[in-house]
């Protein structure tokens, strides 16, 4: 159960990398939301959103969790008066599809909280897995097409490395954004390769 978490795990991390990082760097002025108004389209970068979030005191504590009692300059009542915008586009719901003409309407402040929300999963995969060391290596590749991705948690963890380890070893396959369990054919890995359990 434990390992079947991490694996899970392990592919959110690889939305939330395609979300936040470029080239392995966290990238501040990734587009992660738009808004529209009389037919003009704002988009709104991490940055953006961030500093607005610390504007209401939002911010991050060392355990990756979203604090409401920083120094703010906005209130909740001024962000939810004066700050209403229509979002149509959120990087991290892109299949979001509106049920109503009322439906994307939120405040700045509620944006910018959500979108901080999924800073912080970032944040936190990557100081369990990733900064701190884990038992928990994965290795995945994502092909759609002729085009293929790899990602892993280890600088010099290949394909041929997975490979080689023997204890619970897991193949998956991709189509596209499509994950399915293959045993057959080996083209992305998750081991868990150590002793202390997750």
């Amino acid at each position: 159960m434990r390992f079947r978490k991490a694996l899970t795990i392990s592919f959110d991390y690889i939305d939330l990398r395609d979300l936040f990082e470029t080239r392995g760097t966290l990238d501040l002025n990734h587009t992660i939301a738009q808004s529209e108004s009389n037919g003009a389209t704002r988009s709104y970068s991490l940055d953006y959103l961030i500093k607005y979030a610390r504007s209401m005191g939002y911010y991050l504590n060392e355990k990756n969790e979203i604090m409401e009692d920083g120094p703010a300059t906005v209130t909740k009542e001024q962000d939810e008066k004066e700050h209403q915008i229509k979002v149509i586009y959120r990087a991290y719901l892109p299949d979001y599809q509106p049920a109503s003409p009322a439906d994307g309407f939120m405040s700045l402040g509620r944006l910018s909280k959500e979108a901080l929300s999924y800073l912080a999963k970032y944040y936190a995969i990557r100081s369990r897995y990733f900064d701190q060391g884990s038992t928990f290596h994965f290795y995945v590749a994502y092909s759609n097409g002729n085009n293929s991705t790899y990602y892993n948690n280890e600088n010099d963890g290949t394909a041929e490395k997975f490979k080689s380890w023997e204890n619970m070893f897991y193949r998956l396959f991709f189509f596209g954004n499509q994950k399915q369990f293959k045993n057959d054919s080996f083209q992305s890995g998750a081991s868990s390769g150590g002793q202390r359990p997750l």
